[in-house]
């Protein structure tokens, strides 16, 4: 029997109840620290009667089978500064003359986000889904009721910082300059 252990998982499952006959596709997400195979096994003993990714017994580990990762950890991770109730948003420039929104975050006691690993976390997951960690990141402050900080203009925006202002103008946010920053106004 081959069986992996992750973070997180997903499978897509088509389940018919018992004598219905009806189907509907579901996801079922494996707990941290649970294998797919008892995932899948916990699956069946619901009555799920075809997992897609998987065939024969289930115990049958099949290569397709790619587990999600958990982007709310990574943004939780990636979390400074969360008891304060503003966010600083912006981009990072390594030139100590330079603004740069860690510096200005860390100088308002404000939150902000900077994952340690980044390269490390891109490599494991794919660089083409890090905005999900950014996004994960975003969501939660703004669950939170934070305001948001911008160090730099909105309008010149480009890479992630564009990717922030597009994802918080579709929450409602908008931004307008308040001296050398931008803060958000809630429409």
């Amino acid at each position: 029997m081959v069986d992996f252990v992750y973070d997180t998982a997903e499978f897509v499952l088509d389940y018919a109840g018992p004598g219905t006959g009806v189907k509907s596709t579901i996801v079922y997400a494996a707990k941290s620290g649970k294998s797919i195979v008892s995932a899948v096994k916990s699956g069946v003993s619901k009555g799920w009667n075809k997992i897609k990714g998987w065939r024969g017994k289930t115990d049958e580990v099949v290569p397709d089978v790619v587990p999600v990762p958990n982007f709310s950890n990574y943004a939780t991770l990636a979390t400074k500064n969360s008891n304060s109730m503003e966010v600083v948003l912006g981009k990072y420039n390594v030139d100590l003359n330079a603004v740069s929104y860690d510096r200005v975050a860390q100088a308002r006691g404000a939150t902000f986000f900077h994952l340690e690993n980044w390269d490390d976390v891109s490599r494991k997951i794919g660089a083409e889904k890090m905005w999900n960690i950014n996004e994960a990141f975003l969501s939660q402050q703004v669950s939170l009721g934070k305001s948001f900080v911008l160090t730099h203009d909105p309008k010149a925006a480009t890479g992630y910082f564009l990717d922030e202002i597009k994802f918080l103008r579709n929450k409602g946010y908008d931004f307008v300059q308040n001296g050398s920053v931008w803060t958000s106004v809630k429409n």
